[in-house]
């Protein structure tokens, strides 16, 4: 898994450069053609595609070609084969991401959600039917990464399709690359930071564990137990806010564009009130239950140690995310890169100089203080420019003190349940978890379903008038 997870850690700097800041772009300028005629949708899919596949022959060169120096950089030269295997899927994301961002722009956000869904559901089937006929770890890692490559491309050409059923058509980016390319860079260049830094970590740890006393193999499988398998479920949070984000691009654009300042400060309160309760809930049980999602899942006790220590961060990592994104679609793209990159010294300096000491529980430190100067700093700029109100801090409040009825009753429920199987125990207790989390925020009105249900009520009665008449 070590191996793996340095390998795709470079793989995701690659990756970034072409999901990242291009189609937030695409969105973001497919919105605002409803208002800006100089704005051609079809031109700014192609100019997107053109510059996705420069950049992503770019990056397949770099690998092919400096291959000596990516097998030295690896603590394990074997990464650099499943890197080979990950490379495809840069091509087909780059083109399929383009004509994503036109399909979020038009605001067919189920759409976009079901073919991410089977993306990932095709990625699951293929790389179970591979593992059927691979029992060596390291063929089921490299089939792990070609399973990624064909789904991406599934993903792409089902995405391309949808983007014509739509009507939308091929047109030359006369016009468009430019821009495209000029809004889109600063995103980006944040996002392959992010993504550098990911890959820093995956050198640095494994090298200051091995400082500490670690053998190289002692400290790849402790690397690989804790971010390659722990890390997946501490950004659970962040894939539903996300979203979220994704879906509030359109909107936050339209609001910055027409100057709607204050609508702009409650959509950002919203946004990050959502984030701290979305967090909130994952917290209680990854806190209690972590021992068994590590050994139910992977198999591996080291992994759920780190998942319980490290669900204390979920909340910076979150409100981190979501702010960073309000910030990118608000034009800060300047101020939310240097406050990410304060964030970033801060855990380096964490990393390298506790991890000799405290071994990987470093990295947990290091991303908690980052995060958390990064949110504060996004969250000052935020509040600057459109005056948001900080209510959210009665919701982190809240749920700060929600967590302690929610682990204890976790924890005595776990305690009772000894005796039964583990995906009982899981199944009941994270039900627990969650349920008394979401309970206690609808006791304190923090989360209203009242709006869901008045609009089924009301599409019921739209749709029952429809019918009536239609007899």
């Amino acid at each position: 898994m070590g191996i793996y997870q340095v390998a795709f850690s470079v793989f995701i700097v690659f990756l970034v450069m072409v999901t990242s800041g291009i189609p937030i772009t695409v969105t973001s300028m497919t919105a605002r053609s409803q208002f800006d005629l100089t704005i051609n949708q079809g031109s700014t899919v192609s100019a997107a595609v053109f510059i996705n596949i420069i950049i992503s022959l770019l990056a397949i060169s770099i690998v092919l070609f400096f291959e000596n120096i990516w097998r030295a950089t690896f603590a394990n030269p074997l990464s650099y084969n499943i890197l080979i295997m990950l490379m495809p899927a840069v091509v087909f994301s780059s083109i399929g991401d383009s004509f994503k961002g036109n399909v979020w722009g038009k605001k067919h956000y189920f759409a976009v959600s079901c073919i991410e869904l089977i993306e990932q559901t095709v990625r699951i089937l293929i790389c179970m039917l591979l593992f059927l006929y691979a029992k060596n770890s390291l063929v089921r890692a490299n089939l792990a990464a070609l399973s990624l490559s064909l789904a991406c491309a599934a993903s792409a050409v089902i995405m391309i399709a949808f983007y014509y059923k739509l009507g939308g058509r091929a047109q030359t980016p006369q016009g468009h690359v430019k821009a495209v390319f000029k809004m889109s860079a600063p995103i980006t260049i944040m996002r392959v930071s992010s993504a550098l830094v990911n890959f820093l970590i995956a050198i640095i740890i494994p090298k200051r564990l091995i400082v500490s006393g670690l053998s190289n193999s002692q400290a790849m499988e402790i690397y690989g137990s804790s971010v390659g398998m722990s890390m997946g479920f501490l950004f659970a949070p962040i894939t539903l806010t996300g979203a979220l984000a994704v879906a509030l691009v359109p909107r936050v654009n339209e609001e910055y564009e027409c100057k709607k300042l204050t609508c702009l400060g409650n959509t950002a309160k919203n946004a990050v009130g959502f984030s701290i309760i979305t967090a909130s809930v994952f917290i209680p049980l990854f806190f209690i239950m972590g021992d068994e999602i590590g050994m139910f899942v992977f198999n591996n006790q080291l992994s759920g140690v780190f998942l319980a220590k490290a669900s204390v961060i979920i909340i910076s990592l979150t409100v981190e995310h979501i702010t960073s994104s309000m910030m990118n679609s608000m034009g800060l793209q300047l101020q939310a890169f240097i406050n990410y990159y304060i964030g970033v010294v801060l855990l380096v300096v964490c990393i390298w100089f506790f991890t000799p000491w405290i071994g990987i529980d470093a990295l947990i430190i290091g991303f908690g203080i980052a995060n958390t100067v990064s949110a504060l700093l996004h969250i000052y700029q935020i509040k600057k420019l459109t005056s948001m109100k900080l209510d959210f801090l009665k919701t982190l409040a809240l749920n700060l003190a929600f967590m302690i009825p929610s682990c204890a009753l976790t924890f005595s429920l776990k305690a009772l349940l000894g005796f039964a199987p583990v995906l009982a125990r899981l199944l009941i207790c994270g039900a627990v978890a969650v349920g008394s989390i979401v309970f206690l925020n609808i006791c304190f009105n923090l989360l209203d379903f009242s709006a869901f249900f008045a609009f089924k009520r009301k599409n019921k009665k739209r749709y029952g008038g429809k019918i009536k008449r239609f007899n």
